[in-house]
């Protein structure tokens, strides 16, 4: 359908055509079960950069993330490496995934089963 998301109804979010929705309107929010941090770069490390890298992702059905779904939404470094770092760290990440909770269920999706949910992360780096 016409929208700013992908999938058959107008809108944000998305439903049929592999397209994720966002945690709210029946949409339970992802879990995190195992995190993994990311790996600071030896040039960055010598630089002492240090702050935040924030992207969103798409948590799928099984509780993984889509590895090429994975987008930047704010940079700390593209020349040391440290967002690739992140980006690197995420993909290993897995979750509980979101679900439907509505009764008549979510874009097709029957109440009760998991759905490719929408997240943001942010990742900080810090030098101890």
């Amino acid at each position: 359908g016409t929208g700013a998301g992908s999938g058959v109804r107008p809108g944000t979010g998305g439903g049929f055509g592999g397209g994720a929705l966002e945690p709210g309107s029946g949409i339970t929010n992802p879990v995190l079960v195992r995190e993994v941090k990311p790996n600071y770069t030896g040039e960055a490390m010598r630089a002492k950069l240090q702050g935040v890298v924030e992207m969103t992702a798409i948590v799928l059905p099984d509780g993984s993330i889509d590895p090429n779904r994975i987008r930047i939404t704010r940079s700390l470094d593209s020349t040391f490496g440290l967002d690739q770092q992140a980006i690197i760290a995420v993909k290993q990440w897995r979750f509980r995934p979101g679900t439907c909770a509505r009764r008549d269920g979510c874009s097709g999706t029957p109440f009760g089963q998991p759905v490719p949910v929408i997240v943001s992360v942010e990742l900080t780096f810090t030098l101890r």
